[in-house]
């Protein structure tokens, strides 16, 4: 029975021995999986760190952004103020152009009345002169007759 009794304990010490090797497998196993999530620990981190960078990017754009439309609206109120300003300095130019062809029409009214006057005065001048002659001829008459 002793023997029996060795047996069994020898099989017991050969069963905790590879039961001592699985739990020493197990520990380093469960280092290496210590390690990795402490390194997914650390990735997270990382992750964490640009997730926050990303959102601090992220609202600096939505402040462009909003300054981005704040000066398109602000072009958009320029843009209808100068195309006001545009439209009546347009309708001023037409204006200014019917008031200059009104203009012309009286000049060339004006100038062609100006030559008519000039060429009676002409005519009464070449008149008068024609007269001046007959009456010139009529006293050298008188005085020849006297």
């Amino acid at each position: 029975m002793d023997e029996k009794i060795l047996g069994l304990l020898t099989e017991i010490n050969r069963k905790q021995d590879a039961t001592d090797k699985i739990l020493i497998e197990i520990k380093d196993k469960q280092i290496s999986t210590d390690k990795v999530l402490i390194e997914i620990k650390d990735k997270q981190i990382s992750t964490d760190k640009v997730l926050i960078e990303i959102n601090r990017k992220q609202d600096s754009a939505e402040e462009i952004l909003i300054e981005l439309k704040e000066s398109q609206t602000k072009l958009q109120d320029d843009i209808k103020t100068l195309t006001i300003k545009f439209d009546k300095t347009d309708e001023k130019i037409n204006n200014i152009s019917d008031e200059t062809a009104g203009l012309i029409e009286f000049r060339e009214s004006i100038t062609l009345k100006i030559d008519n006057l000039q060429t009676n005065a002409k005519f009464q001048t070449h008149k008068l002169h024609q007269i001046e002659e007959v009456v010139f001829g009529i006293k050298n008459h008188l005085q020849i007759i006297k």
